[in-house]
């Protein structure tokens, strides 16, 4: 666990890239985020670093986040991995997910009181 910690702490220069001379992409922010969350490590990055980068992936003519920082336009992935790695790292005006299932921590709420609802009705 300690050698994926430091291999994904690693792959951050401003924002984080996926392999070795890449360059940095929106969707790792997630993916490497998630990854790091789920190790309880994500005090590890350096959020304002990974916020600058994002901010220069944001879309201010159509809206969203492009793939990298010289990308021409935004697309739905990377809009989507770039606002849920702003959730991972506490972002003040989005929800929190929850990163092992990549759905918001309201919607896990929501399954775990469905789930204790459902047993006490079929015991």
């Amino acid at each position: 666990m300690n050698k994926l910690i430091t291999w994904g702490i690693q792959q951050q220069d401003l924002g984080f890239h996926g392999r070795t001379n890449k360059c940095d992409d929106t969707c790792y922010a997630f993916w490497l985020g998630a990854t790091l969350a789920m190790l309880n490590s994500e005090n590890l990055v350096d959020t304002v670093k990974l916020r600058e980068f994002l901010v220069e992936c944001e879309d201010t003519r159509l809206g969203g986040f492009c793939k990298y920082t010289d990308s021409e336009s935004s697309d739905v992935l990377h809009t989507y991995f770039g606002i849920a790695a702003l959730s991972i790292f506490n972002e003040p005006t989005i929800r929190p997910i929850f990163a092992a299932l990549n759905i918001s921590c309201r919607a896990v709420e929501h399954l775990e009181r469905t789930k204790i609802g459902w047993r006490q009705k079929n015991l």
